[in-house]
């Protein structure tokens, strides 16, 4: 059986900004309480080009929430988060992520700079067909997908002026 080949679809490497109501309307969805640990993990995130350990996360939290928030707070938060798919965790780096596009399922390719930190998301059809039809041939029940590219961002790679 061929796969049908499409076009990937790029998703921006700059966070668009979502309405809170959109982000709420998409944990509601999903059975999940957008608590205000969990909402200020995520704009903590999104924040941020690339990816954000949790000790970073957990400093930006005490900040923003205005006390002293402990690491399994800070972990709980991002668990559900990643579970729920508007985060995702970035295996190679043991970090987390912001989604583009968290109405989608969680199967993107992320494509990571080892110059400047950044981190893109593409949701490739092609790639999530091909493990699709792999797994169905296999008789395999996918639990997750990690898929991630190091390598120079196109900004890295620019010439610099002086």
């Amino acid at each position: 059986m061929a796969i049908p080949k499409s076009p990937p679809r790029l998703s921006s490497p700059v966070l668009p900004q979502r309405e809170p109501e959109s982000i709420e309307a998409i944990c509601r969805e999903r059975g999940m309480t957008l608590t205000r640990v969990r909402r200020a993990t995520l704009e903590a995130l999104r924040k941020h080009r690339g990816p954000v350990g949790a000790y970073e996360v957990m400093k930006a939290l005490s900040i923003e929430l205005g006390r002293k928030v402990s690491p399994p707070t800070v972990y709980r938060g991002l668990e559900a988060l990643a579970a729920h798919g508007l985060i995702a965790r970035i295996e190679s780096r043991n970090a987390f992520l912001a989604r583009d596009e968290p109405h989608r399922p969680p199967s993107g390719v992320y494509y990571l700079c080892i110059n400047c930190g950044s981190a893109t998301e593409v949701i490739d059809a092609v790639v999530e067909r091909r493990v699709a039809y792999g797994a169905r041939q296999l008789h395999f029940k996918v639990a997750r997908q990690v898929h991630e590219i190091e390598g120079t961002c196109e900004d890295c790679q620019a010439p610099k002026k002086i």
